[in-house]
């Protein structure tokens, strides 16, 4: 695959100032394009953009837009579900009409279907839960039976609104939150008849309708899913496996005691079994309505003595394994707990019991285990100990959950890694609290019959001390051949004078699955748990403020150049600066004889200013003003990040450091002029290319399978800085240079294109509009990333259009990779249009369940259209196989 190289350029634009090393002058004065002249002057041609026209898809009734006349979209509703890397996708959003309706289209990897409003008859479109709308693909290409097969490539898509109150039964019923189900019959999506594949009125799954018998947080277990599963607000996961059934479970409020009111918040699922008989006129219909067994731990979730207990409203699954939260107390007898309250620290009081638990669905034969605790004790509602448990602090609100692992991940077991309370340390019988004495907990689950296996505490509690880890300070990561997984986590250490937040991390030696897809148990986990232990050195009265892992990994699409070395950087206050420490983590792999003895190295990285460093909470996921990845040199990384060079004022700029043997340095890789700054920022570094496949190590031999270690070619460093000339009022432009890092015979400063060298320094490249001086919400903001082998696609926008622009992947031989004409950057326009219309985010979706997702990534916006006082919704597609 390769991008064409864009080279048209309409307008006319001053050359940029050239650059030479660090101190260097301007040889001309380059003419700032104002923000008005890009509102008036086409300086792009669109159809340069390497994919479909926004006409294509421009699919609503009057072929003026992708959705519907006289519907303003709601953007923050707006839904898009990649089958894999098949090429088809499901999108729904709702619009802002005062009655709002959700409409649908099907992708099939070449133009979408019109817009179809989904119904049902007994519903009314008003509540309803737009983004946890949940789109299921029927991947039933190998499977055994005849129907299924033709089935192959439908779709459910489950929704949630309120019915109307007319069920004609004798005792009213109230209005009530409705589960509501539409199947998509791929093989009708050209027909205008059958609604272009979608069922006309949706199959309601839900029984409970007395008054407020609300249906909740709803999702799928399935085997069609790709890893881990969230459930909730908004829904987040990725999909495209072979599918053998889809179990769709949701919670339901329910009145059990007769009296007004809600009791209890149970569980229940229905099947949908792409093997029933197929009928042209009839859709996949639901089987066997089921209210899930929970474990009560003695407490009561029917009659009169009900409200007793009580379910989160988030859920996780993996495959066919639901996984959930639950909290029991049976102190008074009766009527302990709200239905219905909100699930928080004001609602866990004395004897109160919240534990995780599972239940397995049995996809092939429909059957479900029962509810398996996932706790180190099972604990009693009727006692006065409290137990509790939490799951980690999500990393992203849109991403799935943090520390779940599982078979798409080659592991023989589930593993789920989150925080636990058993009681006080103290060992007196009352009341614990988890923000004082939790423990980092691991569990193995199978995923069979979702048994507890085994369990184990990853960290050390002092009973002295208030030392729980804090949930949003909790890090864990696979290695991209799921060998191990190490967590690290911020907790007190009792040491020296004061107690002090220290980083601590553990390993956790996976077991894979075998040839033949068999799956063994694993061993005992006090044979596969490393020690906790603290990885710095303690200071008294410098406890650690941040840390984050090296960025770029990930199982199978990850770089690893040594497939045992991971990196954790931390940083804190010592003394008037602002530390960043680096350890180096060598996993132990090697599971014969058993035990887990790491080997771990801490160093000083860089010192900076106090202050400069402030990173972007406790876990720096945004990479805040620091990143670093593997470089490609026996798992040292490369690291990049902003520092201030003015000892008596304020001049921040951007640095790289190489580490290891091979080409050690630190360089400044920004413009290396003084009127630039380098603002407070994420910084994003993208590696390439991904991973494809693992390899595998042989603990007999202790011998390493050549794929194992996969490093970057290039690795992309994305920034801000200020913006071209120097009568700048500060705005900035986004830039970039990447580091060659395979080019190991190079010293690091010729490893940069733009050249970095101060004997033949370039200027970086500037992946935004050249010379135009934006600032404030007009100036460049990544909207989406994604990489094809080598190549690497960005899309951004400014001055409220959105832009693309990609890296060809080609050798460090001095020219930019990037779009460019006669080397000024050169981006090809997306929206396909001149006027100042882009008030919102554009929104970008990218193929799942794979490692490369550019080809048909796509953008959707939204701009006033004539005639209509709101807005529309348009989408381009990007098709990297354009020569």
């Amino acid at each position: 695959m390769q991008f064409r190289r864009h080279r048209t350029w309409l307008a006319v634009i001053a050359v940029l100032c050239a650059l030479v090393a660090s101190g260097c002058k301007r040889k001309t004065r380059n003419r700032i394009i104002t923000l008005e002249e890009t509102r008036t002057t086409d300086f792009f041609n669109s159809d340069s953009f390497p994919g479909s026209s926004v006409q294509t898809h421009n699919v609503a009734d009057d072929r003026r837009a992708f959705s519907v006349p006289d519907e303003s979209p709601d953007m923050l509703t707006l839904k898009v579900t990649f089958n894999g890397d098949r090429g088809s996708a499901i999108v729904t959003y709702t619009t802002l009409a005062a009655s709002t309706g959700l409409y649908a289209h099907y992708y099939d990897g070449d133009v979408f279907t019109p817009p179809v409003a989904l119904r049902a008859i007994d519903t009314t479109y008003v509540s309803l839960a737009p983004r946890q709308v949940v789109h299921a693909f029927l991947n039933t290409k190998n499977h055994d039976d005849d129907d299924a097969r033709d089935r192959n490539g439908d779709a459910l898509i489950a929704w949630a609104a309120e019915d109307v109150d007319q069920d004609g039964a004798p005792t009213a019923d109230g209005v009530n939150r409705a589960l509501f189900v539409t199947y998509f019959d791929e093989s009708d999506a050209d027909e205008i008849d059958r609604r272009f594949g979608f069922q006309e009125f949706a199959t309601r799954v839900d029984a409970q309708d007395e008054a407020g018998e609300n249906v909740g947080t709803f999702g799928i277990a399935t085997d069609g899913l790709c890893g881990a599963a969230r459930w909730g607000a908004v829904s987040a996961y990725q999909y495209g496996d072979e599918t053998t059934a889809i179990e769709l479970f949701w919670t339901q409020n329910e009145n059990n005691d007769g009296v007004p009111g809600i009791d209890d918040i149970a569980l229940y699922s229905v099947r949908f079994d792409p093997g029933e008989d197929l009928d042209d006129d009839l859709p996949l219909t639901p089987q066997r309505l089921t209210r899930l067994s929970i474990a009560t731990l003695g407490a009561s979730d029917a009659g009169t003595s009900s409200e007793e207990t009580f379910l989160d409203s988030a859920l996780q699954s993996y495959n066919n394994v639901l996984l959930f939260r639950m909290a029991a107390n049976n102190l008074t007898g009766a009527d302990d707990l709200p239905g219905g309250g909100i699930w928080g620290t004001p609602f866990l009081t004395n004897g109160t019991d919240v534990v995780f638990q599972t239940i397995a669905f049995d996809l092939e034969t429909g059957s479900i285990s029962p509810a398996s605790v996932i706790h180190p004790v099972v604990p009693s509602a009727t006692d006065a100990i409290e137990n509790a448990a939490e799951p980690i602090a999500l990393v992203s609100v849109t991403g799935p959950p943090p520390g779940l692992y599982g078979s798409d991940e080659g592991l023989a077991t589930m593993v789920f890694v989150f925080l636990t309370l058993t009681n006080d340390p103290d060992l007196e019988v009352d009341f614990g609290d988890l923000a004082n004495d939790g423990r980092v907990t691991l569990a193995e689950i199978s995923e069979a019959d979702g048994s507890l296996l085994g369990i184990a505490l990853l960290d050390v509690e002092d009973p002295d001390i208030s030392d729980s880890p804090d949930p949003g300070a909790i890090s864990v990561v696979l290695s991209r051949n799921g060998d191990y997984l190490w967590a690290a986590w911020l907790e007190t250490l009792d040491s020296g004078g004061t107690d002090e937040a220290m980083l601590w991390a553990a390993q956790y030696q996976t077991t894979r699955i075998g040839e033949d897809d068999v799956f063994p148990l694993p061993p005992a986990l006090a044979g596969t748990v490393s020690a906790p232990f603290p990885l710095l050195t303690d200071v008294d009265g410098s406890p650690v403020v941040w840390f984050c892992f090296q960025d770029c990994l990930g199982y199978i699409c990850g770089v690893q150049s040594n497939p045992d070395v991971m990196n954790v950087f931390a940083m804190r206050v010592e003394g008037a600066a602002d530390v960043i420490h680096q350890v180096r983590l060598v996993a132990d792999v090697d599971m014969d004889p058993p035990g887990c003895t790491p080997a771990v190295t801490a160093s000083v990285l860089e010192t900076f200013s106090l202050g400069d460093q402030p990173g972007a909470g406790p876990l720096n996921t945004p990479r805040h003003n620091f990143n670093a990845v593997d470089n490609g040199d026996d798992g040292h990384v490369l690291a990049v990040y902003r520092r201030d060079i003015d000892p008596v004022g304020t001049d921040f700029r951007l640095f790289a450091e190489n580490g290891g043997t091979e080409a050690p340095g630190v360089l400044e890789i920004d413009s290396v002029v003084t009127y630039r700054q380098v603002p407070l920022q994420p910084l994003t570094l993208v590696c390439v290319p991904p991973g494809s496949s693992i390899g595998e190590y042989d603990s007999v031999d202790d011998s390493d399978d050549g794929e194992r270690a996969h490093g970057a070619r290039w690795i992309h460093i994305l920034f801000l800085e200020d913006s071209s000339t120097e009568d700048s009022p500060n705005g900035d432009q986004l830039r970039t240079r990447a580091f060659f890092a395979e080019e190991d015979d190079l010293i690091f400063a010729d490893r940069f294109t733009p050249s970095a060298s101060p004997a033949e320094f370039e200027a970086p490249f500037d992946l935004g509009l050249p010379n135009l001086d934006t600032f404030g919400p007009d100036q460049p903001t990544v909207v989406g990333i994604e990489v094809e082998g080598d190549v690497v696609g960005v899309w951004f926008t400014q001055s409220e259009h959105v832009y693309f622009t990609a890296h060809d992947g080609e050798s460090n031989d001095g020219e930019t990779g990037w779009y460019n004409t006669d080397g000024i950057s050169d981006p090809a326009l997306v929206d396909d249009d001149t006027t100042f219309e882009l008030p919102e985010v554009p929104r970008f979706f990218a193929p799942s369940c794979t490692c490369e997702g550019l080809d048909r990534a796509m953008v959707f916006w939204t701009k006033e259209t004539d005639g209509f006082s709101g807005r529309r919704m348009f989408v381009r597609v990007l098709d990297s196989d354009i020569d």
